[in-house]
Parts: structure tokens; sequence; C-alpha cells
């Protein structure tokens, strides 16, 4: 994502040929009235997190120089790195040449100290093309057949050396790497033909499994942003991905039903989530779907994920103008002026703008989070470490909206150490080491029966069981707006007590309901609570 983030961000306002390389026109993807229906380390073998313990909650990206303690006290298992920094063409410049392993070993080292159990590795084949060239147009590197050798002995040596089994392994490795990713993004990440791309799979899957048979192989994550908006039947979604509006139009449903066709070739069903939490309980359903139909069924991972970003792919600062970016769901056409002024606050840091960006973007993990647990999905990657470089500041125009803006934590760069320091730990960081805490043992967790917009999912682990709700509006709130409100009613004649989402370094917000009657009455907001037996 944060390369493609840069190619239609940076490119986008600064070089000025993005429709050119997109090869549409720009009223293609203008969008219409929106018409929907509704941790600390250990030395001790690893108890890796499995469906029956709740969802396995991690974080991108690591970037070089990072602090990884500050991310280890996230209290999560799972740390992804950024794909650019660990590649083929990064690690093995030339083909008769050794392998470099000190950048990923550096990863591996560094995370794996600070607590981390398991990190997501994005495997990218940047090298060895027809031109031997790592390019970002059509012509995106799949190895020659006569280095297809090459290819498979990378990807082989680079999962011995983290597999764990005394053989060849990196000095110090504490835990195995399973997880990895063949490609990153079904998109222009991975523009080549599908069967070429199939090609590559097969044997990056052969060599992976040589080398560790629990290797966990997952394809390149599909990307269908905007395909899921009006809530698609099974009968709709030819209809629904054909109508999708975003830029890149690499791939298509056809493609991915190519994918879906070679479940041999892949362990993890894997998509990235980069709209409104909502969407990923829609793209699950559509997984599962396809995957009937073809007699199987797999895990599922969401290795990348952005809050609900309002506006992307373009200027989010303007509401009239060229470069426009496209409004996500649940913002409308009619909503751009107000968000290119949401925007624009930000980026003049007006505090109280800021503010409730860092709380919304804390409750869109959240809310990802559980709603990816009651869907059943496996894992998922949360967003981000830091903001996104470039669109975080007036250069790139917001042009991932509210992810370029995404960092747990503030962070300032050393140019002479290459390191940051962090600044700040944002609102998202207390929330999610809140949420993992609270999702620890979970052996269910569903959503209990009520209105639409009424998010209510009740959990049990071994204390018994807890809720965690908000409202979840078809409809976009900005900072002033009226904030949503509905009340619920629960039995628990012993009362409730209710614990607020973190937002900072203190004593939860906790109140008590009595109960009245045997039930007690919460009022729910956007801001996700924690609901327990008193």
């Amino acid at each position: 994502m944060f390369k493609k983030i840069l190619k239609y961000g940076v490119i986008i306002f600064l070089i000025f040929i993005v429709f050119s390389a997109i090869g549409k026109n720009i009223s293609k993807n203008e969008r219409t009235e929106d018409k929907t229906s509704y941790p600390e380390s250990s030395e001790k073998p690893v108890q890796y997190p499995t469906q029956s313990t709740g969802i396995i909650i991690g974080i991108e990206y690591a970037v070089e120089g990072q602090d990884a303690s500050a991310f280890g006290k996230l209290g999560i298992p799972v740390i992804k790195p950024l794909p650019e920094a660990i590649n083929w063409s990064k690690m093995q410049p030339k083909l008769d040449g050794p392998i470099n392993y000190d950048v990923a070993d550096q990863f591996v080292r560094d995370y794996q100290n600070a607590g981390f159990r398991e990190l997501i590795m994005g495997l990218r084949a940047l090298s060895h093309a027809e031109d031997n060239k790592a390019t970002y147009g059509k012509n995106r590197p799949v190895p020659k057949p006569e280095y297809e050798n090459k290819y498979a002995d990378w990807v082989k040596g680079f999962v011995e050396r983290y597999d764990g089994d005394g053989i060849s392994d990196m000095p110090g490795l504490k835990y195995p790497i399973r997880y990895y990713e063949i490609e990153v993004e079904f998109s222009s990440y991975t523009p080549e033909p599908v069967d070429e791309y199939l090609k590559k799979l097969e044997i990056a899957y052969k060599a992976a499994h040589e080398a560790y048979p629990d290797v966990l192989i997952a394809h390149s994550a599909f990307l269908a942003l905007t395909a899921f908006d009006s809530n698609p039947l099974a009968n709709q979604y030819e209809k629904a991905f054909a109508s999708m509006y975003i830029p890149d139009k690499h791939h298509n449903l056809t493609d991915m039903r190519k994918v879906l066709d070679r479940p041999e070739l892949f362990d993890r069903l894997n998509f990235h989530e980069l709209g409104d939490p909502l969407m990923i309980e829609r793209t699950v359903r559509w997984l599962k779907y396809e995957t009937d139909r073809r007699g199987y069924s797999k895990p599922i991972i969401i290795s990348d994920t952005s809050p609900s970003p309002f506006v992307s792919y373009g200027r989010a600062t303007g509401c009239t103008g060229l470069f426009l970016g496209i409004t996500i769901w649940p913002a409308k056409e009619s909503d751009r002026c107000r968000v290119a002024d949401y925007f624009n606050k930000i980026l003049d840091n007006d505090a109280a703008t800021v503010a409730w960006k860092n709380w919304f973007i804390a409750g869109d993990m959240v809310k990802k989070t559980i709603i990816a647990a009651a869907s059943g999905v496996e894992l998922i990657d949360t967003a981000f470490t830091g903001d996104l470089p470039i669109l975080s500041t007036r250069l790139g125009f917001a042009g991932a909206g509210n992810g370029g803006f995404a960092g747990v934590v503030s962070e300032k760069y050393n140019i002479f150490t290459k390191k940051y320091s962090v600044t700040e730990y944002r609102p998202a960081f207390f929330a999610l080491r809140q949420l993992a805490l609270k999702l620890a043992g979970t052996r269910s967790i569903v959503r209990e029966q009520s209105d639409d917009d009424v998010r209510l999912y009740k959990l049990e682990n071994s204390s018994g069981k807890f809720w965690i709700g908000w409202i979840h509006p078809d409809y976009l709130v900005l900072p002033g707006d009226p904030d949503p409100n509905k009340s619920v009613s629960l039995n628990l004649p012993s009362g409730a007590k209710v614990i607020s989402m973190a937002t900072a370094e203190t004593a939860e917000d906790v109140s008590v309901i009595d109960s009245i009657n045997g039930k007690v009455s919460i009022n729910l907001t956007m801001t996700p609570v924690y609901i327990f037996k008193q």
C-alpha cells in the first residue's frame, strides 16, 4: 500500500502523468451519490495465537531506523516490515552473487527482541525481469525462465533462514517466521498478467514448503476498494466489481477468480481493506462465497489496512479543479468541500481537528479488528506505525486521506544517525493496546441482533462474557457534527461497568450503570466501549 499511495499521490500531484499511467479518463473515476443499503519477549517456545484464542493482531509498517521497542509496548504479537525494504533485487543484485540478509536480519532481530512473536514478510521479486531492472509499469518483473531457479533459491533460502529448525538459521532467531506473502497486493504492485503471477506463485510456494513444511503462504492480497459499497448480493458481485471506480485497474474480478481457482498454491486467503470497517465483513462474505463454489475453505488474513480515508488516490485538500481524489464511502460527492476543509485544518495543525482525527483513527482500528474477528479472520494488520511520508504534508495534498496521518506514534527522523525517535504516543496506540488486552483468551465473538447502525458484539473468554459496542452511521461525520447515539438494553441484573476506548496513558474511563428491572440501558456513540457485568 505504501508505494501505491506514493504512486497515486505524489505522481498525481508532482509529475502530472497519472492519467496516462492509469489509462483512464478522469470522468470515469468520479463518484456518483451513494445508493448504499446498507509483549514482552520470552525465551520460552512461542504459543501462537489461534482462532480459538482470538484474532491475531498486527501492525504495519516497520521501517528501517524505527524504534522497535516503542512498538513492542503495544503488546500485540505481529509486525510487518515495509516490503520494499526486503526484496530480491536488494538482497541479490547480481544473480551470480551472494544473498545479503543484513536488512532482513535486523528487522527480525530487533522486533523479536521487542516482543513480537510473528513477522509477516512480503517476498517481492523487484529484479531480473526482461530488462533486469526494477520497473514500476507494465513490465513489472517476473523472473525470466532462465532465472526461475535463482528465484526459487532466493525464496527457499529466505524461508529456511527464519524457520527455526536449527539448520542455516539466523543467529539469535527466537521464533520461526511463518507468514509470507508472494508479492504484496494484486494491483499495480503485481501488474503482470495473472497467468504469469500464478507461475511465480507456484515456484515460490513449492520452494517455501521445501524449506519449511509449516510455512503459511498467502497470495498477493486482493484489493476491492469500493466494490462492496452497495453491500451487493452474490448475484450482484460481477456488477459490483465492474463498477469499482479506483484508478488502479490492473486486475479485475476475473483475475482474482483465476487465483482462487488454484488453492493448491496458497495456504491463506489474503486481502487489503483500505475503506470503512464494514467492508471487511462484506469482503469476507464474498471470499467465502467464491471458495464455497470451488469446494474448499482456507483461513483469511488482512495483511494491510488503513483508516477510512474519506478521500484517496488524489488531492483531498480541494473540491474543484484537477487531480481530485475519489470519495470513499461513507463520504459522498456532496461531502467533498467539507472533507477538503477537514484536511486543510489538519495540515494547518488545528488542534481540535487533529485531536478529532486521532480519535477517529483509533476507533477505526478497533472497529476493523472487532469486525474482522467476528467475521472469522485469522489475522489483521492495523495501520500504521508512523505517518506516511509526503502524504502527511502540504506537499502531498493529503492524497491518502486519513491514511496519511494514521501513525500510532509521532516520530522525528535524524538524518545523521538515520534513526527515528518517538515524540508522541497517539490515541490509536493506547486503543490498540487496550483492545489486545481485552481480546486475550477470547473464545467466541458474535454480533448481537440490533439496528443496522448499532454494532454490538458479545465476546466470551475464560472469565465470562462481555460486550463491545458503538454506533456506525451510514453517512459521513466530521468534527463539529452531532455525534450519533442510540441506547441499547442488556439483561444485566447486577448492573454494568462501561469502559471507554482508551486514548491516552491514563486510568481507564469507567462508568457504572445500575439496572432497572434487571436491565441496563447503555448509550452508544461512535466511540467504542467495553461493557462488563458489574
